[in-house]
C-alpha cells in the first residue's frame, strides 16, 4: 500500500518540485529525481513540463510521466538517458502533463 500524500509529492501533484540540483533542470524530493523535459535538446514538451523519476545504480530507472504512463529501462553502461523514449511515447499519447 502507498501513501498517497507522499505519491502525490512523487508525480509532482501538489507543484513542490523538491530541492534544486546543480542545474536548473533537474531537483530532489522524497528519493524522486524530477527533470524539465523541456530544457533538453530537441525537446517534445515545453520548458517547465516535469516528470518523476526514480533511478537505480547502474543504469535501471522508471519514469512516471504526467499521462499516466510509466516507463521502465534497465542498462549496464552506466546510461541513464531517457529523452529517446520520451520521442516515442508522446507519438502514442502526450506526455507533456498540463
Amino acid at each position: 500500500m502507498l501513501d498517497l500524500e507522499i505519491m502525490d509529492h512523487m508525480l509532482l501533484q501538489n507543484g513542490e518540485l523538491g530541492l534544486k540540483t546543480s542545474g536548473s533542470e533537474s531537483a530532489y524530493v522524497y528519493t524522486v529525481w524530477t527533470f524539465d523535459m523541456g530544457q533538453r535538446t530537441g525537446a517534445v514538451c515545453p520548458q517547465g513540463s516535469w516528470v518523476s523519476c526514480v533511478s537505480g545504480y547502474g543504469g535501471i530507472g522508471i519514469v512516471m510521466y504526467p499521462n499516466g504512463v510509466v516507463y521502465c529501462y534497465a542498462s549496464d553502461s552506466d546510461a541513464y538517458g531517457f529523452a529517446g523514449a520520451e520521442i516515442e511515447l508522446n507519438k502514442i499519447a502526450p506526455i507533456c502533463g498540463n
